[in-house]
Formats: structure tokens, sequence, C-alpha cells
């Protein structure tokens, strides 16, 4: 995890660390970390809140089913 001055920043050293990888790029796949970025109240996420990509569907040309696993203090 790394903490980047700027959303700017973050979206070039995403890019840079998924090429790397060999990861596609704009493309989630399985063992993918990620943090929530807004508030979703009924739901139970909040910005802040992690998880990691447990599967991925394509269900159309750009569209995806993901399912994410959450983790945190309260969610393990």
């Amino acid at each position: 995890m790394m903490l980047c001055h700027t959303n700017k920043l973050r979206l070039k050293v995403n890019g840079w660390v998924r090429a790397e990888l060999g990861h596609p790029p704009g493309e989630l796949v399985v063992g993918d970390r990620l943090i929530c970025l807004r508030n979703n109240w009924d739901a139970d996420i909040v910005n802040g809140t992690t998880g990691v990509v447990s599967e991925v569907r394509r269900v159309g040309e750009t569209r995806y089913d993901v399912c994410i696993a959450l983790t945190g203090e309260d969610r393990d």
C-alpha cells in the first residue's frame, strides 16, 4: 500500500505498478486490493473500507460482476 500526495499521482503509481505486475490496464484481477473512496451507508461501506477482489466475471463488453471480500477490524 502506498500513500500519494494527489489523486493524479495515485493513478500514475497504480498504472506503473500494474504494468510491472503484468495486469491489464483498467481491469480488476483476482487478488487486487481495493480501498473505498465514498460512503455507502446502506451497504455499511465507508470511505477507507478495504477489500480484496475474489472473483471477476465479464457480463458485457464493458461490464463486469466483481466479488470483493471486505477486510478490516470489524470484518474478520
